[in-house]
């Protein structure tokens, strides 16, 4: 059911490299390297969704021809069970401000995280959820991550398109989170961002630096022999 409702979003992400400005995506271009994002906003009075109170952003960050989809409500980052199970499912049945019932319309959720911090729902690795891969054919795009830790590279270019387009951002803390098979997500990201930092501390401006706080994991799936 939850995969009619959304068909015409996944339409949409398949328009977007033509029509984001026609459908009311903003592009903001990065000062470093190949990559933007692009976002749509709704304020927290817009109710089409759920009236949770929040506003939310849809948001994809390019990164040459890969592309990650993420939601970002009102800095944790969730990552789903998989691999490749969409964060949307976090965000929509789990601790998101609405979740889906059983009639398949939305309703509030009064036990929403966004209460207490910005959540980012990210589709990883690219090709999972609404995040995709350009010229992708049965999944053999050479830039398609084959492994989390070449996955996370893309997570660490996400968080700095973040603190550059969201600049409020750059001054919190950072948390990872997510369930099950985040196991492999979450400690692979925290590591990348710290072998990232050491990087940057050695800069003459090191105000690249990523505020790592912390990573929760519920359920971890770490080692087929764990």
């Amino acid at each position: 059911m939850l995969l009619n409702k959304f068909h015409p979003l996944a339409a949409i992400a398949v328009l977007l490299p033509v029509t984001a400005a026609a459908l009311g995506y903003r592009t903001v271009n990065s000062t470093f390297g190949d990559y933007a994002i692009r976002f749509k906003s709704w304020s927290s009075h817009n109710t089409k969704l759920c009236n949770g109170g929040l506003g939310h952003y849809a948001c994809w960050a390019d990164m040459s021809n890969r592309h990650l989809f993420f939601s970002l409500a009102p800095l944790l980052v969730w990552h789903q069970e998989g691999p490749g199970g969409s964060s949307l499912q976090g965000m929509l049945f789990e601790n998101g401000p609405c979740l889906i019932d059983r009639s398949d319309v939305t309703k509030f959720n009064p036990n929403y995280w966004t209460e207490c911090f910005n959540v980012v729902y990210l589709g990883q690795r690219a090709d999972v959820g609404f995040s995709y891969v350009d010229n992708n054919v049965e999944q053999a795009a050479p830039d398609m991550p084959s492994r989390t830790p070449t996955s996370s590279l893309d997570s660490v270019v996400l968080i700095r398109l973040l603190h550059e387009d969201f600049p409020l951002l750059k001054h919190v803390d950072l948390d990872l989170s997510g369930k099950s098979f985040a196991g492999r997500y979450v400690p692979n990201f925290a590591d990348r961002i710290l072998k990232y930092n050491a990087f940057v501390d050695q800069a003459p401006d090191s105000s690249g630096v990523i505020s790592l706080r912390s990573i929760v994991v519920g359920n971890p799936w770490i080692n087929p022999a764990v």
